[in-house]
């Protein structure tokens, strides 16, 4: 039956959720298991991916709880997981190195990048460029161009507003 699955000695609640295809609480949920249930060589059902989508984050990850980031579930988006977490679609793909949002994987696990501390706007003159603009404010030219949401070699353009770091 390829619906009876087994703990392995070392799965994370990550690995079952990749394996399963399935996020870890959906897991949980439709064996009526606890996180501190699931141990090596247990076995359980791969839930249908239709069990409990759409429930909210899963409550049963201790380390998403902790802070330590959060785990992309199957069947959500990057986007979906950065709303879950507080922050942004880009600023997400840019602490993970993500480059397309399809690269994401369910299963992964995703830091959360912690708030820029912004001290003013600049707008964008004709001719000017990111590392004009950064050493004009002794900024990094990669932190500003990472609390902006601009990827690497996104161009900007004049008229366009920049948050400055502190």
């Amino acid at each position: 039956m390829d619906n009876v699955m087994q703990v392995l000695q070392d799965d994370t609640p990550e690995a079952l959720s990749a394996r399963c295809g399935v996020p870890y609480c959906m897991i949980l949920r439709a064996n009526g298991l606890s996180h501190y249930d699931m141990r090596p060589g247990l076995l359980f059902l791969r839930p249908k991916p239709s069990f409990c989508v759409g429930r909210g984050p899963c409550p049963h990850l201790p380390s998403e709880e902790a802070g330590e980031g959060v785990v992309l579930a199957a069947g959500e988006t990057i986007y979906q997981a950065a709303a879950r977490a507080g922050s942004t679609l880009r600023l997400l793909m840019l602490e993970n190195d993500i480059e397309r949002p399809a690269d994401a994987r369910p299963g992964q696990r995703l830091r959360v990048p912690e708030k820029p501390e912004v001290t003013r706007m600049h707008t964008v003159r004709s001719e000017e460029s990111l590392r004009d603009i950064a050493a004009a404010y002794h900024a990094d030219e990669r932190e500003l161009a990472y609390i902006n949401r601009l990827p690497t070699g996104t161009p900007i353009y004049p008229g366009q507003r920049l948050l400055i770091p502190a």
